[in-house]
């Protein structure tokens, strides 16, 4: 077996420059953070859309989730089987989606 070397070539986001000689700030990592003197403040940027997708998708789980563990009677086991999922991430899931509170199971009940 032979082995060959490889000349490490920079990116060529990295090798851009603009015309002025200074480089491209929008492929630093420092123009990206947060924290950064020319990030506007928090409350004044809306929401991304990896946020918004995330809240969405969190949203309609939350909603399946309730949804199928009302026809199971709030049977966490037979609720995972029915979706497919473990266990585990069922618990997972109804943790992240507020739904292990007593006051969810209270207002089912009352259906």
């Amino acid at each position: 077996m032979s082995y060959r070397l490889v000349r490490k070539v920079p990116l060529r986001e990295n090798r851009r420059k603009y015309s002025n000689g200074t480089p491209n700030m929008s492929t630093t990592p420092q123009a990206t953070r947060v924290g950064t003197a020319s990030a506007k403040p928090m409350s004044l940027v809306s929401p991304s859309l990896r946020e918004r997708v995330r809240e969405a998708t969190r949203q309609v789980e939350s909603e399946i989730i309730l949804e199928v563990l009302e026809q199971n009677r709030w049977n966490r086991r037979r609720t995972a089987q029915a979706l497919r999922i473990s266990y585990r991430l069922l618990m997972y899931k109804m943790k992240s989606c507020n739904l292990r509170d007593e006051n969810v199971g209270q207002r089912a009940a009352t259906r």
